[in-house]
């Protein structure tokens, strides 16, 4: 069930997730609020979740809309294999699993690492962000 309320959150909160990184972006390592977090908290309490599993949902939307939002908009390009590239790279981040990814993966993501390769010149620096 907390998962189809995700989707539903994740989507009703998207603009207001996707302000939240384009502004944590500009100022840098500086913490921000997130104003909207009361309201998407009190939308899962609304129906039906305890106050750990909304916590832990709604952390999930935070790195979903993250990792979306630096695999958009750092990997720029619509030829095929940029969108396969953008692809295999949510897939390796999020797998086609996404209840694996929130009982197992989700408060571990500093532990794996994932190595672009090409030949050089490719611009594969500019790939990921800082």
């Amino acid at each position: 069930m907390a998962m189809v309320l995700s989707f539903e959150i994740f989507h009703k909160y998207g603009p207001s997730f996707c302000e939240l990184l384009t502004e944590q972006v500009r100022v840098g390592g500086e913490s921000l609020k997130m104003g909207f977090a009361k309201d998407a908290l009190g939308d899962l309490h609304r129906r039906g979740l305890d106050d750990d599993t909304a916590l832990r949902c709604f952390a999930l939307l935070y790195q979903l809309h993250r990792a979306y939002y630096f695999i958009s908009r750092g990997l720029l390009g619509q030829c095929s294999s940029m969108r396969r590239l953008r692809e295999n790279l949510w897939n390796t981040i999020f797998t086609h699993d996404i209840h694996l990814y929130g009982s197992a993966l989700w408060d571990r993501m500093e532990d794996f690492s994932i190595m672009l390769l090409g030949p050089t010149g490719q611009a594969r620096g500019l790939l990921l962000p800082p």
